[in-house]
């Protein structure tokens, strides 16, 4: 199931984030639950499906998607985390914008 490792990866991000000393970026709390929560949600619908005789065409899809829109979330971070260091390096602290990344995460 790549769809259930692309969520675990997710959530290792998120943790690494809340747990890290000194942090590349903040996230909001609500937002860092938000995301949490909708990934949880997805690991336990994947993990309580077991198809009988393998994935049906349209389950495929699903997961795939599922894949897909974790893959994004985890590329949505991390490139906010290269933009904000780049920021730092210039000491254009003032000009860190969070907007983008929520909105990229909500997508």
């Amino acid at each position: 199931m790549a769809a259930y490792g692309a969520l675990v990866s997710v959530v290792n991000i998120i943790d690494q984030l809340q747990n890290h000393p000194h942090p590349p970026i903040c996230i909001h709390q609500k937002q860092i639950e938000s995301l949490t929560q909708a990934v949880t949600s997805l690991q336990h619908v994947l993990e309580s499906y077991s198809p009988q005789g393998g994935y049906t065409k349209d389950e495929d899809y699903w997961e795939s998607r599922i894949a897909e829109a974790a893959y994004d979330a985890e590329d949505v971070i991390e490139s906010y985390i290269v933009d904000q260091i780049h920021v730092r390096a210039r000491n254009d602290v003032e000009n860190i914008s969070s907007a983008e990344f929520y909105q990229g995460l909500q997508k």
